[in-house]
């Protein structure tokens, strides 16, 4: 029974991530595959644009990845999410290595699983974000790096800087944090002195500098000094200061969203963390043999770097959570493999049954008020994951039936996300039906740009996506040219208007961003009142 119930796990996990691939773009991952797209129609791999101009703020990496997925096997945005999920694949038994290597082969699978069946990269394999190749680059390079320390073996350490070189590549400077802190402090920490200054890390700046040459080429040909000096300097300490990007103020944000974006183990997650931290500070820094500091250097130190910046986002989050379940599972094996720990392995077991029971409940307020659903396969779904939930609560050994249990939850609940929640989200979310409109009766020669939209989706979807318009001024450019539709709102058309601008026809929209959630648009009673006017409008 419990073979075939991980074996149901695993198919239903899989299920859902390439439900994940299905879902269509919008937001950053629109903006993605729409610099892949330009690489294949331009065949020019080093200089990325968008709409038009050139863009500067990250590394080439997905954008190489995702475009010859699209030479291979055409365009579609299944065919620009699978190498960032494939690579996630990557990232989990990364993990399972680190976390074998750490704490043994049991914690090891544990973390794996964990990191796996996580909300975090099942969200983060469908709202494509460059920090799960990050996140995955990290994990190797701490794996090939702490095996180096254990063997000597000079490959480990080629591998581990090719990680951190890879993480680099995957979205610039930031890929050198975690690696540098984890590895430090680690080092430091154990009086690894000797370790910590040898000559070999020398050789970290040749392999390092090559990841970083194909971004430095590419915006010095653009932009020039000014680009490079943005992308380095601008685009990241002006995130942490608040001066280029984001007002976030909250110190405990990440606390906080760690509750959502861990599940189903955020409980788990948070308590081995702490605990972990205490058991530290209890033992002090005077003996250190056995111990590692890899895991809570590299949670702590990041963590404390981006609760501080002014920019904030769930996915800052991701290049440590491999580190945060190697943590979590070594806990649960040591709460649950023995009796040291009966009060706390009765309390977390409370918690993540009560944490099961609330995303059971959730996926049916979601499919039977949010937004109600009639699909048959998703029901015959939502029944084979409680028939599987049930015979879970019967295994004997309780850490099985809770790990089972947890899996199943968060798997109807990401099902029901993706089956039910996504497709009654995108009846409101009016770039992609208008593409289609403009892709269908707008002829060969004709442009369609966007004003007062920030949904970047549209240069992808679109056949001849045009430019992005910030102000009046350059819409008012524009619309003097022959064969030209324009995306926009109530302003944007006011604006036509008033210049007299003459309209073919235009299409109107009821429309909201789902990059923009609130309670008004979740509540079917409120939710008309939440949608907005946006309009296709061809002009003659």
């Amino acid at each position: 029974m419990e073979d075939f119930l991980w074996f149901a796990a695993t198919i239903l996990l899989l299920i859902v991530y390439t439900g994940n691939l299905f879902v269509p773009l919008t937001g950053d991952a629109g903006k993605y595959a729409a610099i892949s797209r330009n690489i294949v129609q331009s065949g020019d791999w080093i200089n990325l644009t968008v709409h038009h101009t050139a863009y500067d703020q990250k590394p080439q990496f997905l954008f190489w990845m995702s475009a010859a997925f699209f030479e291979l096997f055409g365009m579609s945005p299944a065919i620009f999410k699978l190498p960032v999920l494939l690579f996630s694949f990557f990232g989990f038994y990364s993990t399972y290595r680190l976390g074998k290597l750490l704490y043994g082969e049991r914690a090891g699978r544990l973390a794996a699983l964990m990191l796996a069946s996580s909300e975090m990269f099942l969200l983060f394999t469908n709202d494509i974000h460059m920090d799960a190749l990050m996140a995955s680059a990290c994990a190797f390079a701490l794996w090939q790096l702490m095996g180096f320390f254990r063997s000597k073996k000079k490959i480990n350490l080629l591998l581990g800087l090719i990680g951190v070189g890879l993480s680099v590549f995957a979205k610039g400077p930031v890929g050198l944090t975690v690696p540098v802190f984890a590895v430090g402090s680690h080092l430091l920490l154990t009086r690894q002195y000797r370790e910590l200054f040898h000559p070999r890390w020398l050789l970290a700046i040749p392999i390092v500098g090559l990841f970083f040459l194909p971004t430095i080429i590419g915006i010095y040909r653009q932009l020039g000094y000014d680009g490079l000096r943005f992308y380095f300097i601008e685009n990241n300490v002006g995130r942490m200061s608040g001066t280029y990007k984001g007002n976030g103020t909250d110190p405990f944000f990440y606390l906080h969203t760690s509750l959502y974006i861990l599940l189903p183990w955020s409980f788990v997650a948070l308590t081995a963390l702490f605990a972990e931290i205490g058991t530290h500070l209890k033992k002090g820094f005077g003996q250190t043999n056995g111990r590692e500091f890899v895991t809570v250097g590299g949670i702590v130190l990041y963590g404390l770097v981006i609760s501080v910046s002014r920019a904030k986002a769930p996915h800052y989050m991701m290049i440590i959570t491999p580190l945060i379940f190697i943590l979590a599972a070594q806990w649960l094996v040591r709460v649950w493999s023995g009796t040291d720990f009966p009060r706390l392995a009765k309390w977390l077991g409370g918690l993540q049954y009560g944490t099961a029971g609330l995303l059971i409940l959730l996926s049916f307020v979601f499919a039977l008020w949010l937004f109600p659903s009639g699909n048959l396969w998703y029901w015959l779904f939502a029944a084979i994951c409680l028939m599987l939930l049930v015979f879970s609560l019967r295994i004997k050994d309780r850490m099985t039936g809770l790990l089972l249990t947890s899996v199943f939850s968060m798997v109807l609940l990401q099902g029901t996300i993706n089956f039910v929640v996504f497709p009654g989200e995108f009846a409101y979310h009016s770039t992609i039906p208008a593409c289609k409109i403009f892709n269908e009766k707008a002829d060969d020669r004709a442009v369609l740009h966007t004003y007062r939209s920030i949904h970047r989706e549209l240069f992808y979807y679109a056949k001849n996506p045009g430019l992005y318009l910030n102000t009046e001024d350059e819409l008012a450019n524009v619309v003097r040219d022959p064969d030209v539709w324009v995306y926009t709102d109530d302003e944007g058309l006011a604006a036509m208007k008033r210049w007299g601008v003459s309209f073919g026809e235009y299409y109107s929209f009821k429309h909201h961003a789902l990059t923009r959630q609130s309670l008004k648009f979740l509540n079917p009673a409120t939710r008309e009142k939440s949608l907005v006017n946006m309009y296709l409008v061809k002009v003659q």
